[in-house]
């Protein structure tokens, strides 16, 4: 039924009418028109998404991050629930406003159980959206300023490796130097692995080693090109907008 609707409008009265059912539908593990629902308020209907989380926080409490990375027990650093860990990614996919409670939470986690969520499957495609997601400079960076201590360890990881290079690629050149910093710290141990090699070559941390300066100005220079292109890329979505708009008009 979610995936068949066409307008904000019909998403809006699925929504005005499952949302009362939203904690009985997760709760007995019934999430699947749940999941949907988030899926197409965050890829096509934004106008219903203040509705959606509203619905979510009064199904959950201010504890629904943790139950939707969790499940039941409510244990921070238990086993990623699978299921609502795919609602909790749509939902950080939200525009600011309205994910902003989900990403502060996740922020908000003590360091250990954060990193275990980072080398879970599920767990990193939830860092995945939030490093995607609309939350502010100001959280991503504290959040990647959190796993410093780790990097070594999540560059050796399977899922890990991949947000260290994630991370790096899209933070601020000062972050990225700490990133580096940790790295080569560790260069050894993380050439050593399969997964590490690769992080060690995708940061440059040869180049970040013995010519610091051609690192930042690389770097610097990366970020430009990015920030123009995202630019355009907003330019073509706005036109697109306005001109569904105006078809609807």
């Amino acid at each position: 039924l979610a995936r068949s609707i066409q307008h904000g409008v019909q998403a809006s009265m699925i929504i005005d009418e499952l949302g009362p059912t939203f904690a009985n539908l997760l709760r007995d593990g019934r999430h699947g028109i749940v999941t949907v629902l988030a899926e197409r308020c965050a890829k096509d209907f934004e106008e219903c998404q203040k509705a959606f989380v509203k619905c979510m926080l009064v199904a959950l409490g201010d504890d629904a991050t943790t139950f939707l990375l969790y499940g039941h027990n409510l244990e921070v650093g238990a086993k990623i629930y699978v299921p609502g860990a795919m609602i909790l990614c749509n939902l950080l996919r939200f525009e600011e406003k309205q994910q902003r409670k989900f990403a502060r939470d996740l922020a908000a986690l003590p360091v250990e159980p954060f990193v275990k969520m980072m080398r879970d499957g599920s767990g990193s495609r939830v860092m995945d959206a939030f490093l995607d997601g609309h939350a502010t400079r100001e959280v991503k960076r504290a959040v990647v300023e959190k796993t410093y201590d780790s990097v070594a360890d999540l560059a050796r990881d399977k899922f890990g490796s991949r947000l260290v290079e994630k991370m790096y690629k899209l933070s601020a050149i000062d972050v990225k130097e700490q990133i580096a910093e940790r790295l080569t710290a560790n260069q050894t141990l993380i050439a050593a692995n399969f997964h590490g090699a690769y992080v060690l070559k995708n940061c440059r941390i040869d180049t970040f080693k013995r010519k610091r300066e051609q690192w930042a100005g690389a770097e610097e220079g990366n970020a430009k090109k990015r920030e123009l292109f995202a630019d355009l890329l907003q330019g073509d979505e706005d036109k697109g907008e306005k001109e569904k708009k105006e078809k609807k008009d």
